[in-house]
């Protein structure tokens, strides 16, 4: 029997920073926040950050580099940076990265020191973690609706989670400002992991009632508004309200995987992201449609769920192209000559991708992806 989680408060739409004061104002005394370096001077981060001082007593602020993917250990070593400070709040403003960087925090410095490798897998967190607000600046992971961290072994390259109920955020705020005066390189990436997400857990043969219609409703969303936010901005107008569609089908995309499973273009990506630092929306989005054309190849279409006249893979490539998304990831530097590379860390690290395919997708599938995205 399905079983859908679902525990954070997600403030959106007008009014949600002050509905979030409302519920927050002199509750905590003390907060540690992550931040990624690329927002630093921002008219969205210095909006936070006024929230905050209004809101919570001491903060205290930590910049980390942009694009890098966390590792356990430097969430050992921020734990022990910020352990001395008795934070009970804490905070992260950034994209996937950041916030599972944070959601870790919120579990180490609420839990004795140690390694953070002791919680890795599903329900070691055995203590209540410390209460979590992320703001998300980018519209792609759902990390602010999810019960996972997602950190690289530096030993092994290998990227491994740390799961469970003890792990979800407290709070998420969503809002557009960051979006707005994001990179379209950025944009794009993103809502490309919003379309990962949603498609496999419409596809996934652990797909439910529950998950499918956030899952189908995101990739409605991204179809509509990606193409309208990149087109408002190339009129030099502000698409606020695409800005906000998209952050809701991110988090709608979250929830939906996390609540079904992740199926092969997700697969590719870890060892794609982590081998060749690939970023992750382009690491699975560029898998995605080929995945889903021998899907539909095999007599399993998304076509009817989405209400599509087209099969949705040729949806995806014709989306592609106007947006100029990459057919491959040549432009990484990744070659014919990793493929061998890449399909055994898919099968080694995460078959569970293969396996939750509904037409059984087997290392032929999986090489005949390969042999499309690493020509």
């Amino acid at each position: 029997m399905p079983i859908f989680r679902a525990s954070s408060e997600i403030y959106f739409g007008s009014g949600a920073p002050e509905e979030l004061l409302a519920r927050i104002g002199g509750r905590y005394s003390s907060c540690v926040a992550v931040i990624d370096s690329s927002l630093a001077g921002s008219s969205g981060l210095e909006f936070v950050e006024e929230m905050l001082s209004e809101s919570v007593g001491a903060c205290r602020y930590h910049f980390r580099r942009s694009g890098k993917e966390p590792t356990y250990q430097e969430l050992d070593e921020l734990s022990e940076v910020f352990r001395s400070t008795s934070p009970d709040l804490v905070v992260g403003i950034g994209g996937g990265s950041v916030m599972d960087l944070a959601k870790g925090l919120s579990v180490t410095l609420s839990g004795p020191p140690g390694a953070a490798r002791e919680y890795r897998g599903m329900n070691h967190v055995h203590h209540v973690n410390l209460d979590c607000l992320l703001v998300p600046s980018t519209a792609g992971s759902g990390s602010e609706m999810t019960y996972t961290v997602a950190l690289i072994d530096e030993t092994t390259r290998v990227k491994l989670g740390i799961n469970g109920d003890n792990v979800f955020p407290r709070y998420a705020l969503l809002i557009p400002d960051f979006l707005l005066t994001a990179p379209n390189n950025v944009v794009i990436g993103s809502a490309l992991d919003v379309l990962v997400h949603s498609s496999e857990a419409l596809s996934s043969t652990s797909r439910n009632q529950f998950a499918s219609p956030l899952a189908a409703a995101a990739i409605s969303s991204v179809i509509e508004h990606l193409p309208a936010f990149c087109a408002a901005r190339q009129r030099g107008l502000v698409p606020k309200l695409e800005a906000e569609a998209l952050l809701l089908a991110a988090a709608q995309a979250g929830s939906a995987v996390m609540n079904s499973s992740g199926g092969m273009a997700s697969a590719i990506s870890y060892p794609v992201g982590t081998l060749f630092n690939v970023p992750h929306g382009f690491a699975g989005g560029i898998p995605l449609p080929y995945v889903m054309k021998i899907q539909e190849q095999e007599g399993f279409s998304l076509a009817p769920t989405l209400r599509l006249d087209s099969p949705f893979s040729d949806i995806l490539f014709e989306l592609y192209s106007r947006l100029g998304v990459p057919g491959s990831f040549a432009s990484w530097g990744v070659s014919a000559s990793d493929r061998d590379l890449v399909h055994s860390r898919v099968l080694s690290e995460r078959q569970v991708g293969l396996l939750s395919d509904p037409v059984g997708a087997d290392e032929e599938a999986l090489k005949t992806v390969l042999h499309q995205v690493m020509p």
